[in-house]
């Protein structure tokens, strides 16, 4: 069981703090729930029922998990699907799934393509975008919370990480 002060994940919503613990009455049902504000989102608040924990909220990676997801980052693997309706489907299953590691995939993938398209002068399409948008908004806000930096400097955290990684490796 978590903890009032715990910072946790909760789905699409990222990273949030538990500031209360509580019974709550909605729907003619008393329950106790999490009570949690997402730290980059103003002005909300998120009831989370506590017997639903296990499959609503996640730990926080920790530092070196972090790291070592970003060490995975030149992923080389595609997980790119031509068909439009079954990569949207499968793309949505990985952002509502919540793996750290499929999201890297998809981020990677979803970038990759985005630059080829960019050398014929074409976008991605509007899903595609929201989907590399939520799957990035969903990793960088936990990884700007871990390594205790802004969350426009996770992308350029990540840069640095992985210049030095190829540095060493060479």
């Amino acid at each position: 069981m978590f903890k009032i002060n715990d910072h946790v994940i909760y789905g699409t919503c990222g990273v949030c703090k538990i500031i209360d613990i509580n019974y709550c009455n909605f729907n003619d049902t008393k329950r106790k729930y999490y009570i949690m504000k997402p730290l980059y989102t103003k002005n909300s608040k998120i009831y989370v029922p506590v017997e639903n924990e296990r499959k609503m909220l996640k730990n926080l990676l920790s530092t070196e998990e972090v790291h070592a997801l970003i060490k995975t980052m030149p992923v080389k693997k595609s997980i790119w699907i031509k068909q439009n309706q079954q990569r949207n489907a499968a793309f949505r299953d990985i952002i509502k799934k919540g793996n750290r590691q499929e999201l890297v995939e998809l981020i990677s993938t979803l970038y990759l393509y985005k630059t080829d398209l960019a050398k014929t002068g074409k976008n991605l399409n509007m899903s595609d975008e929201s989907i590399m948008k939520e799957a990035e908004k969903m990793l960088y806000e936990e990884f700007a919370f871990v390594l205790n930096i802004k969350l426009d400097e996770v992308v350029p955290y990540i840069k640095k990480s992985l210049i030095h990684n190829k540095m060493q490796s060479e």
